[in-house]
């Protein structure tokens, strides 16, 4: 599950750069990435009362999955509009105030990413005071995005690349959450071996045969009937 989680974290920070080199004017994107900055400030004290084995025992349940799971369709949903919105904006097209509100939303599964860092920054942190750790993943984080975003523009100058980009990290994202809700170990049945009662199956073969028989020959039959009348 460990893997899983760190293989979503990537993929969420880098969907949030696509996504953030996409919204116009550097003031937003340096203005994103305060605003995640401030977040990880003030979940500090709320990562200060996490126990990390409750924490492993609660990821390995699958509700907690299926939560995920939900927020991660909610997320996509989200960033089809965002995109849509950057597209017809860039298009030239007149868009309602809702569809322009819509592309000024990042993503918004940087934050459940970034309290995940946080957590995982304390239990590896060990002798380094929490204060210090805070401070210095919010700084991180506000380079990482307001910089990050900065040189994707740079590295990826063409817009519609980005775009398509998006789109595939947010399926990417999804289908991968989906898969591990699905496959969780406490979703599979499990059944014992029992001998095959072979008259069952072969009388409900018969039974499919015949039907099958019916509906391919229905129209001759029908025929054959209107003949001997």
């Amino acid at each position: 599950m460990d893997n899983v989680l760190i293989l979503l974290t990537l993929f969420c920070l880098t969907k949030t750069l696509l996504m953030t080199s996409l919204l116009p004017g550097k003031w937003y994107r340096l203005g994103f990435g305060a605003l995640c900055a401030l977040f990880v400030c003030l979940c500090h004290p709320y990562a200060l009362e996490q126990n990390k084995l409750a924490l492993e025992k609660a990821m390995e349940g699958q509700s907690i999955l299926t939560n995920v799971s939900l927020a991660v369709m909610i997320d996509l949903l989200l960033t089809l509009g965002f995109c849509w919105s950057v597209l017809h904006r860039l298009s030239g097209h007149h868009l309602s105030k809702a569809s322009c509100i819509m592309g000024f939303i990042p993503s918004v599964l940087i934050f459940p990413t970034l309290y995940y860092i946080h957590l995982n920054l304390f239990f590896a942190g060990v002798g380094v005071e929490f204060t210090t750790l805070t401070g210095g993943l919010a700084v991180t984080t506000l380079l990482l995005i307001a910089g990050g975003s900065i040189g994707i523009r740079y590295l990826l100058p063409e817009i519609d690349l980005r775009l398509e980009l998006t789109v595939l990290s947010g399926f990417l994202i999804f289908l991968l959450t989906v898969c591990c809700t699905v496959f969780h170990p406490s979703g599979l049945m499990y059944s014992h071996s029992s001998d095959v009662d072979w008259l069952s199956m072969g009388l409900t073969f018969a039974f499919i045969l015949v039907l099958f028989i019916g509906g391919y020959y229905q129209q001759r039959i029908i025929n054959f009937f209107k003949r001997n009348k």
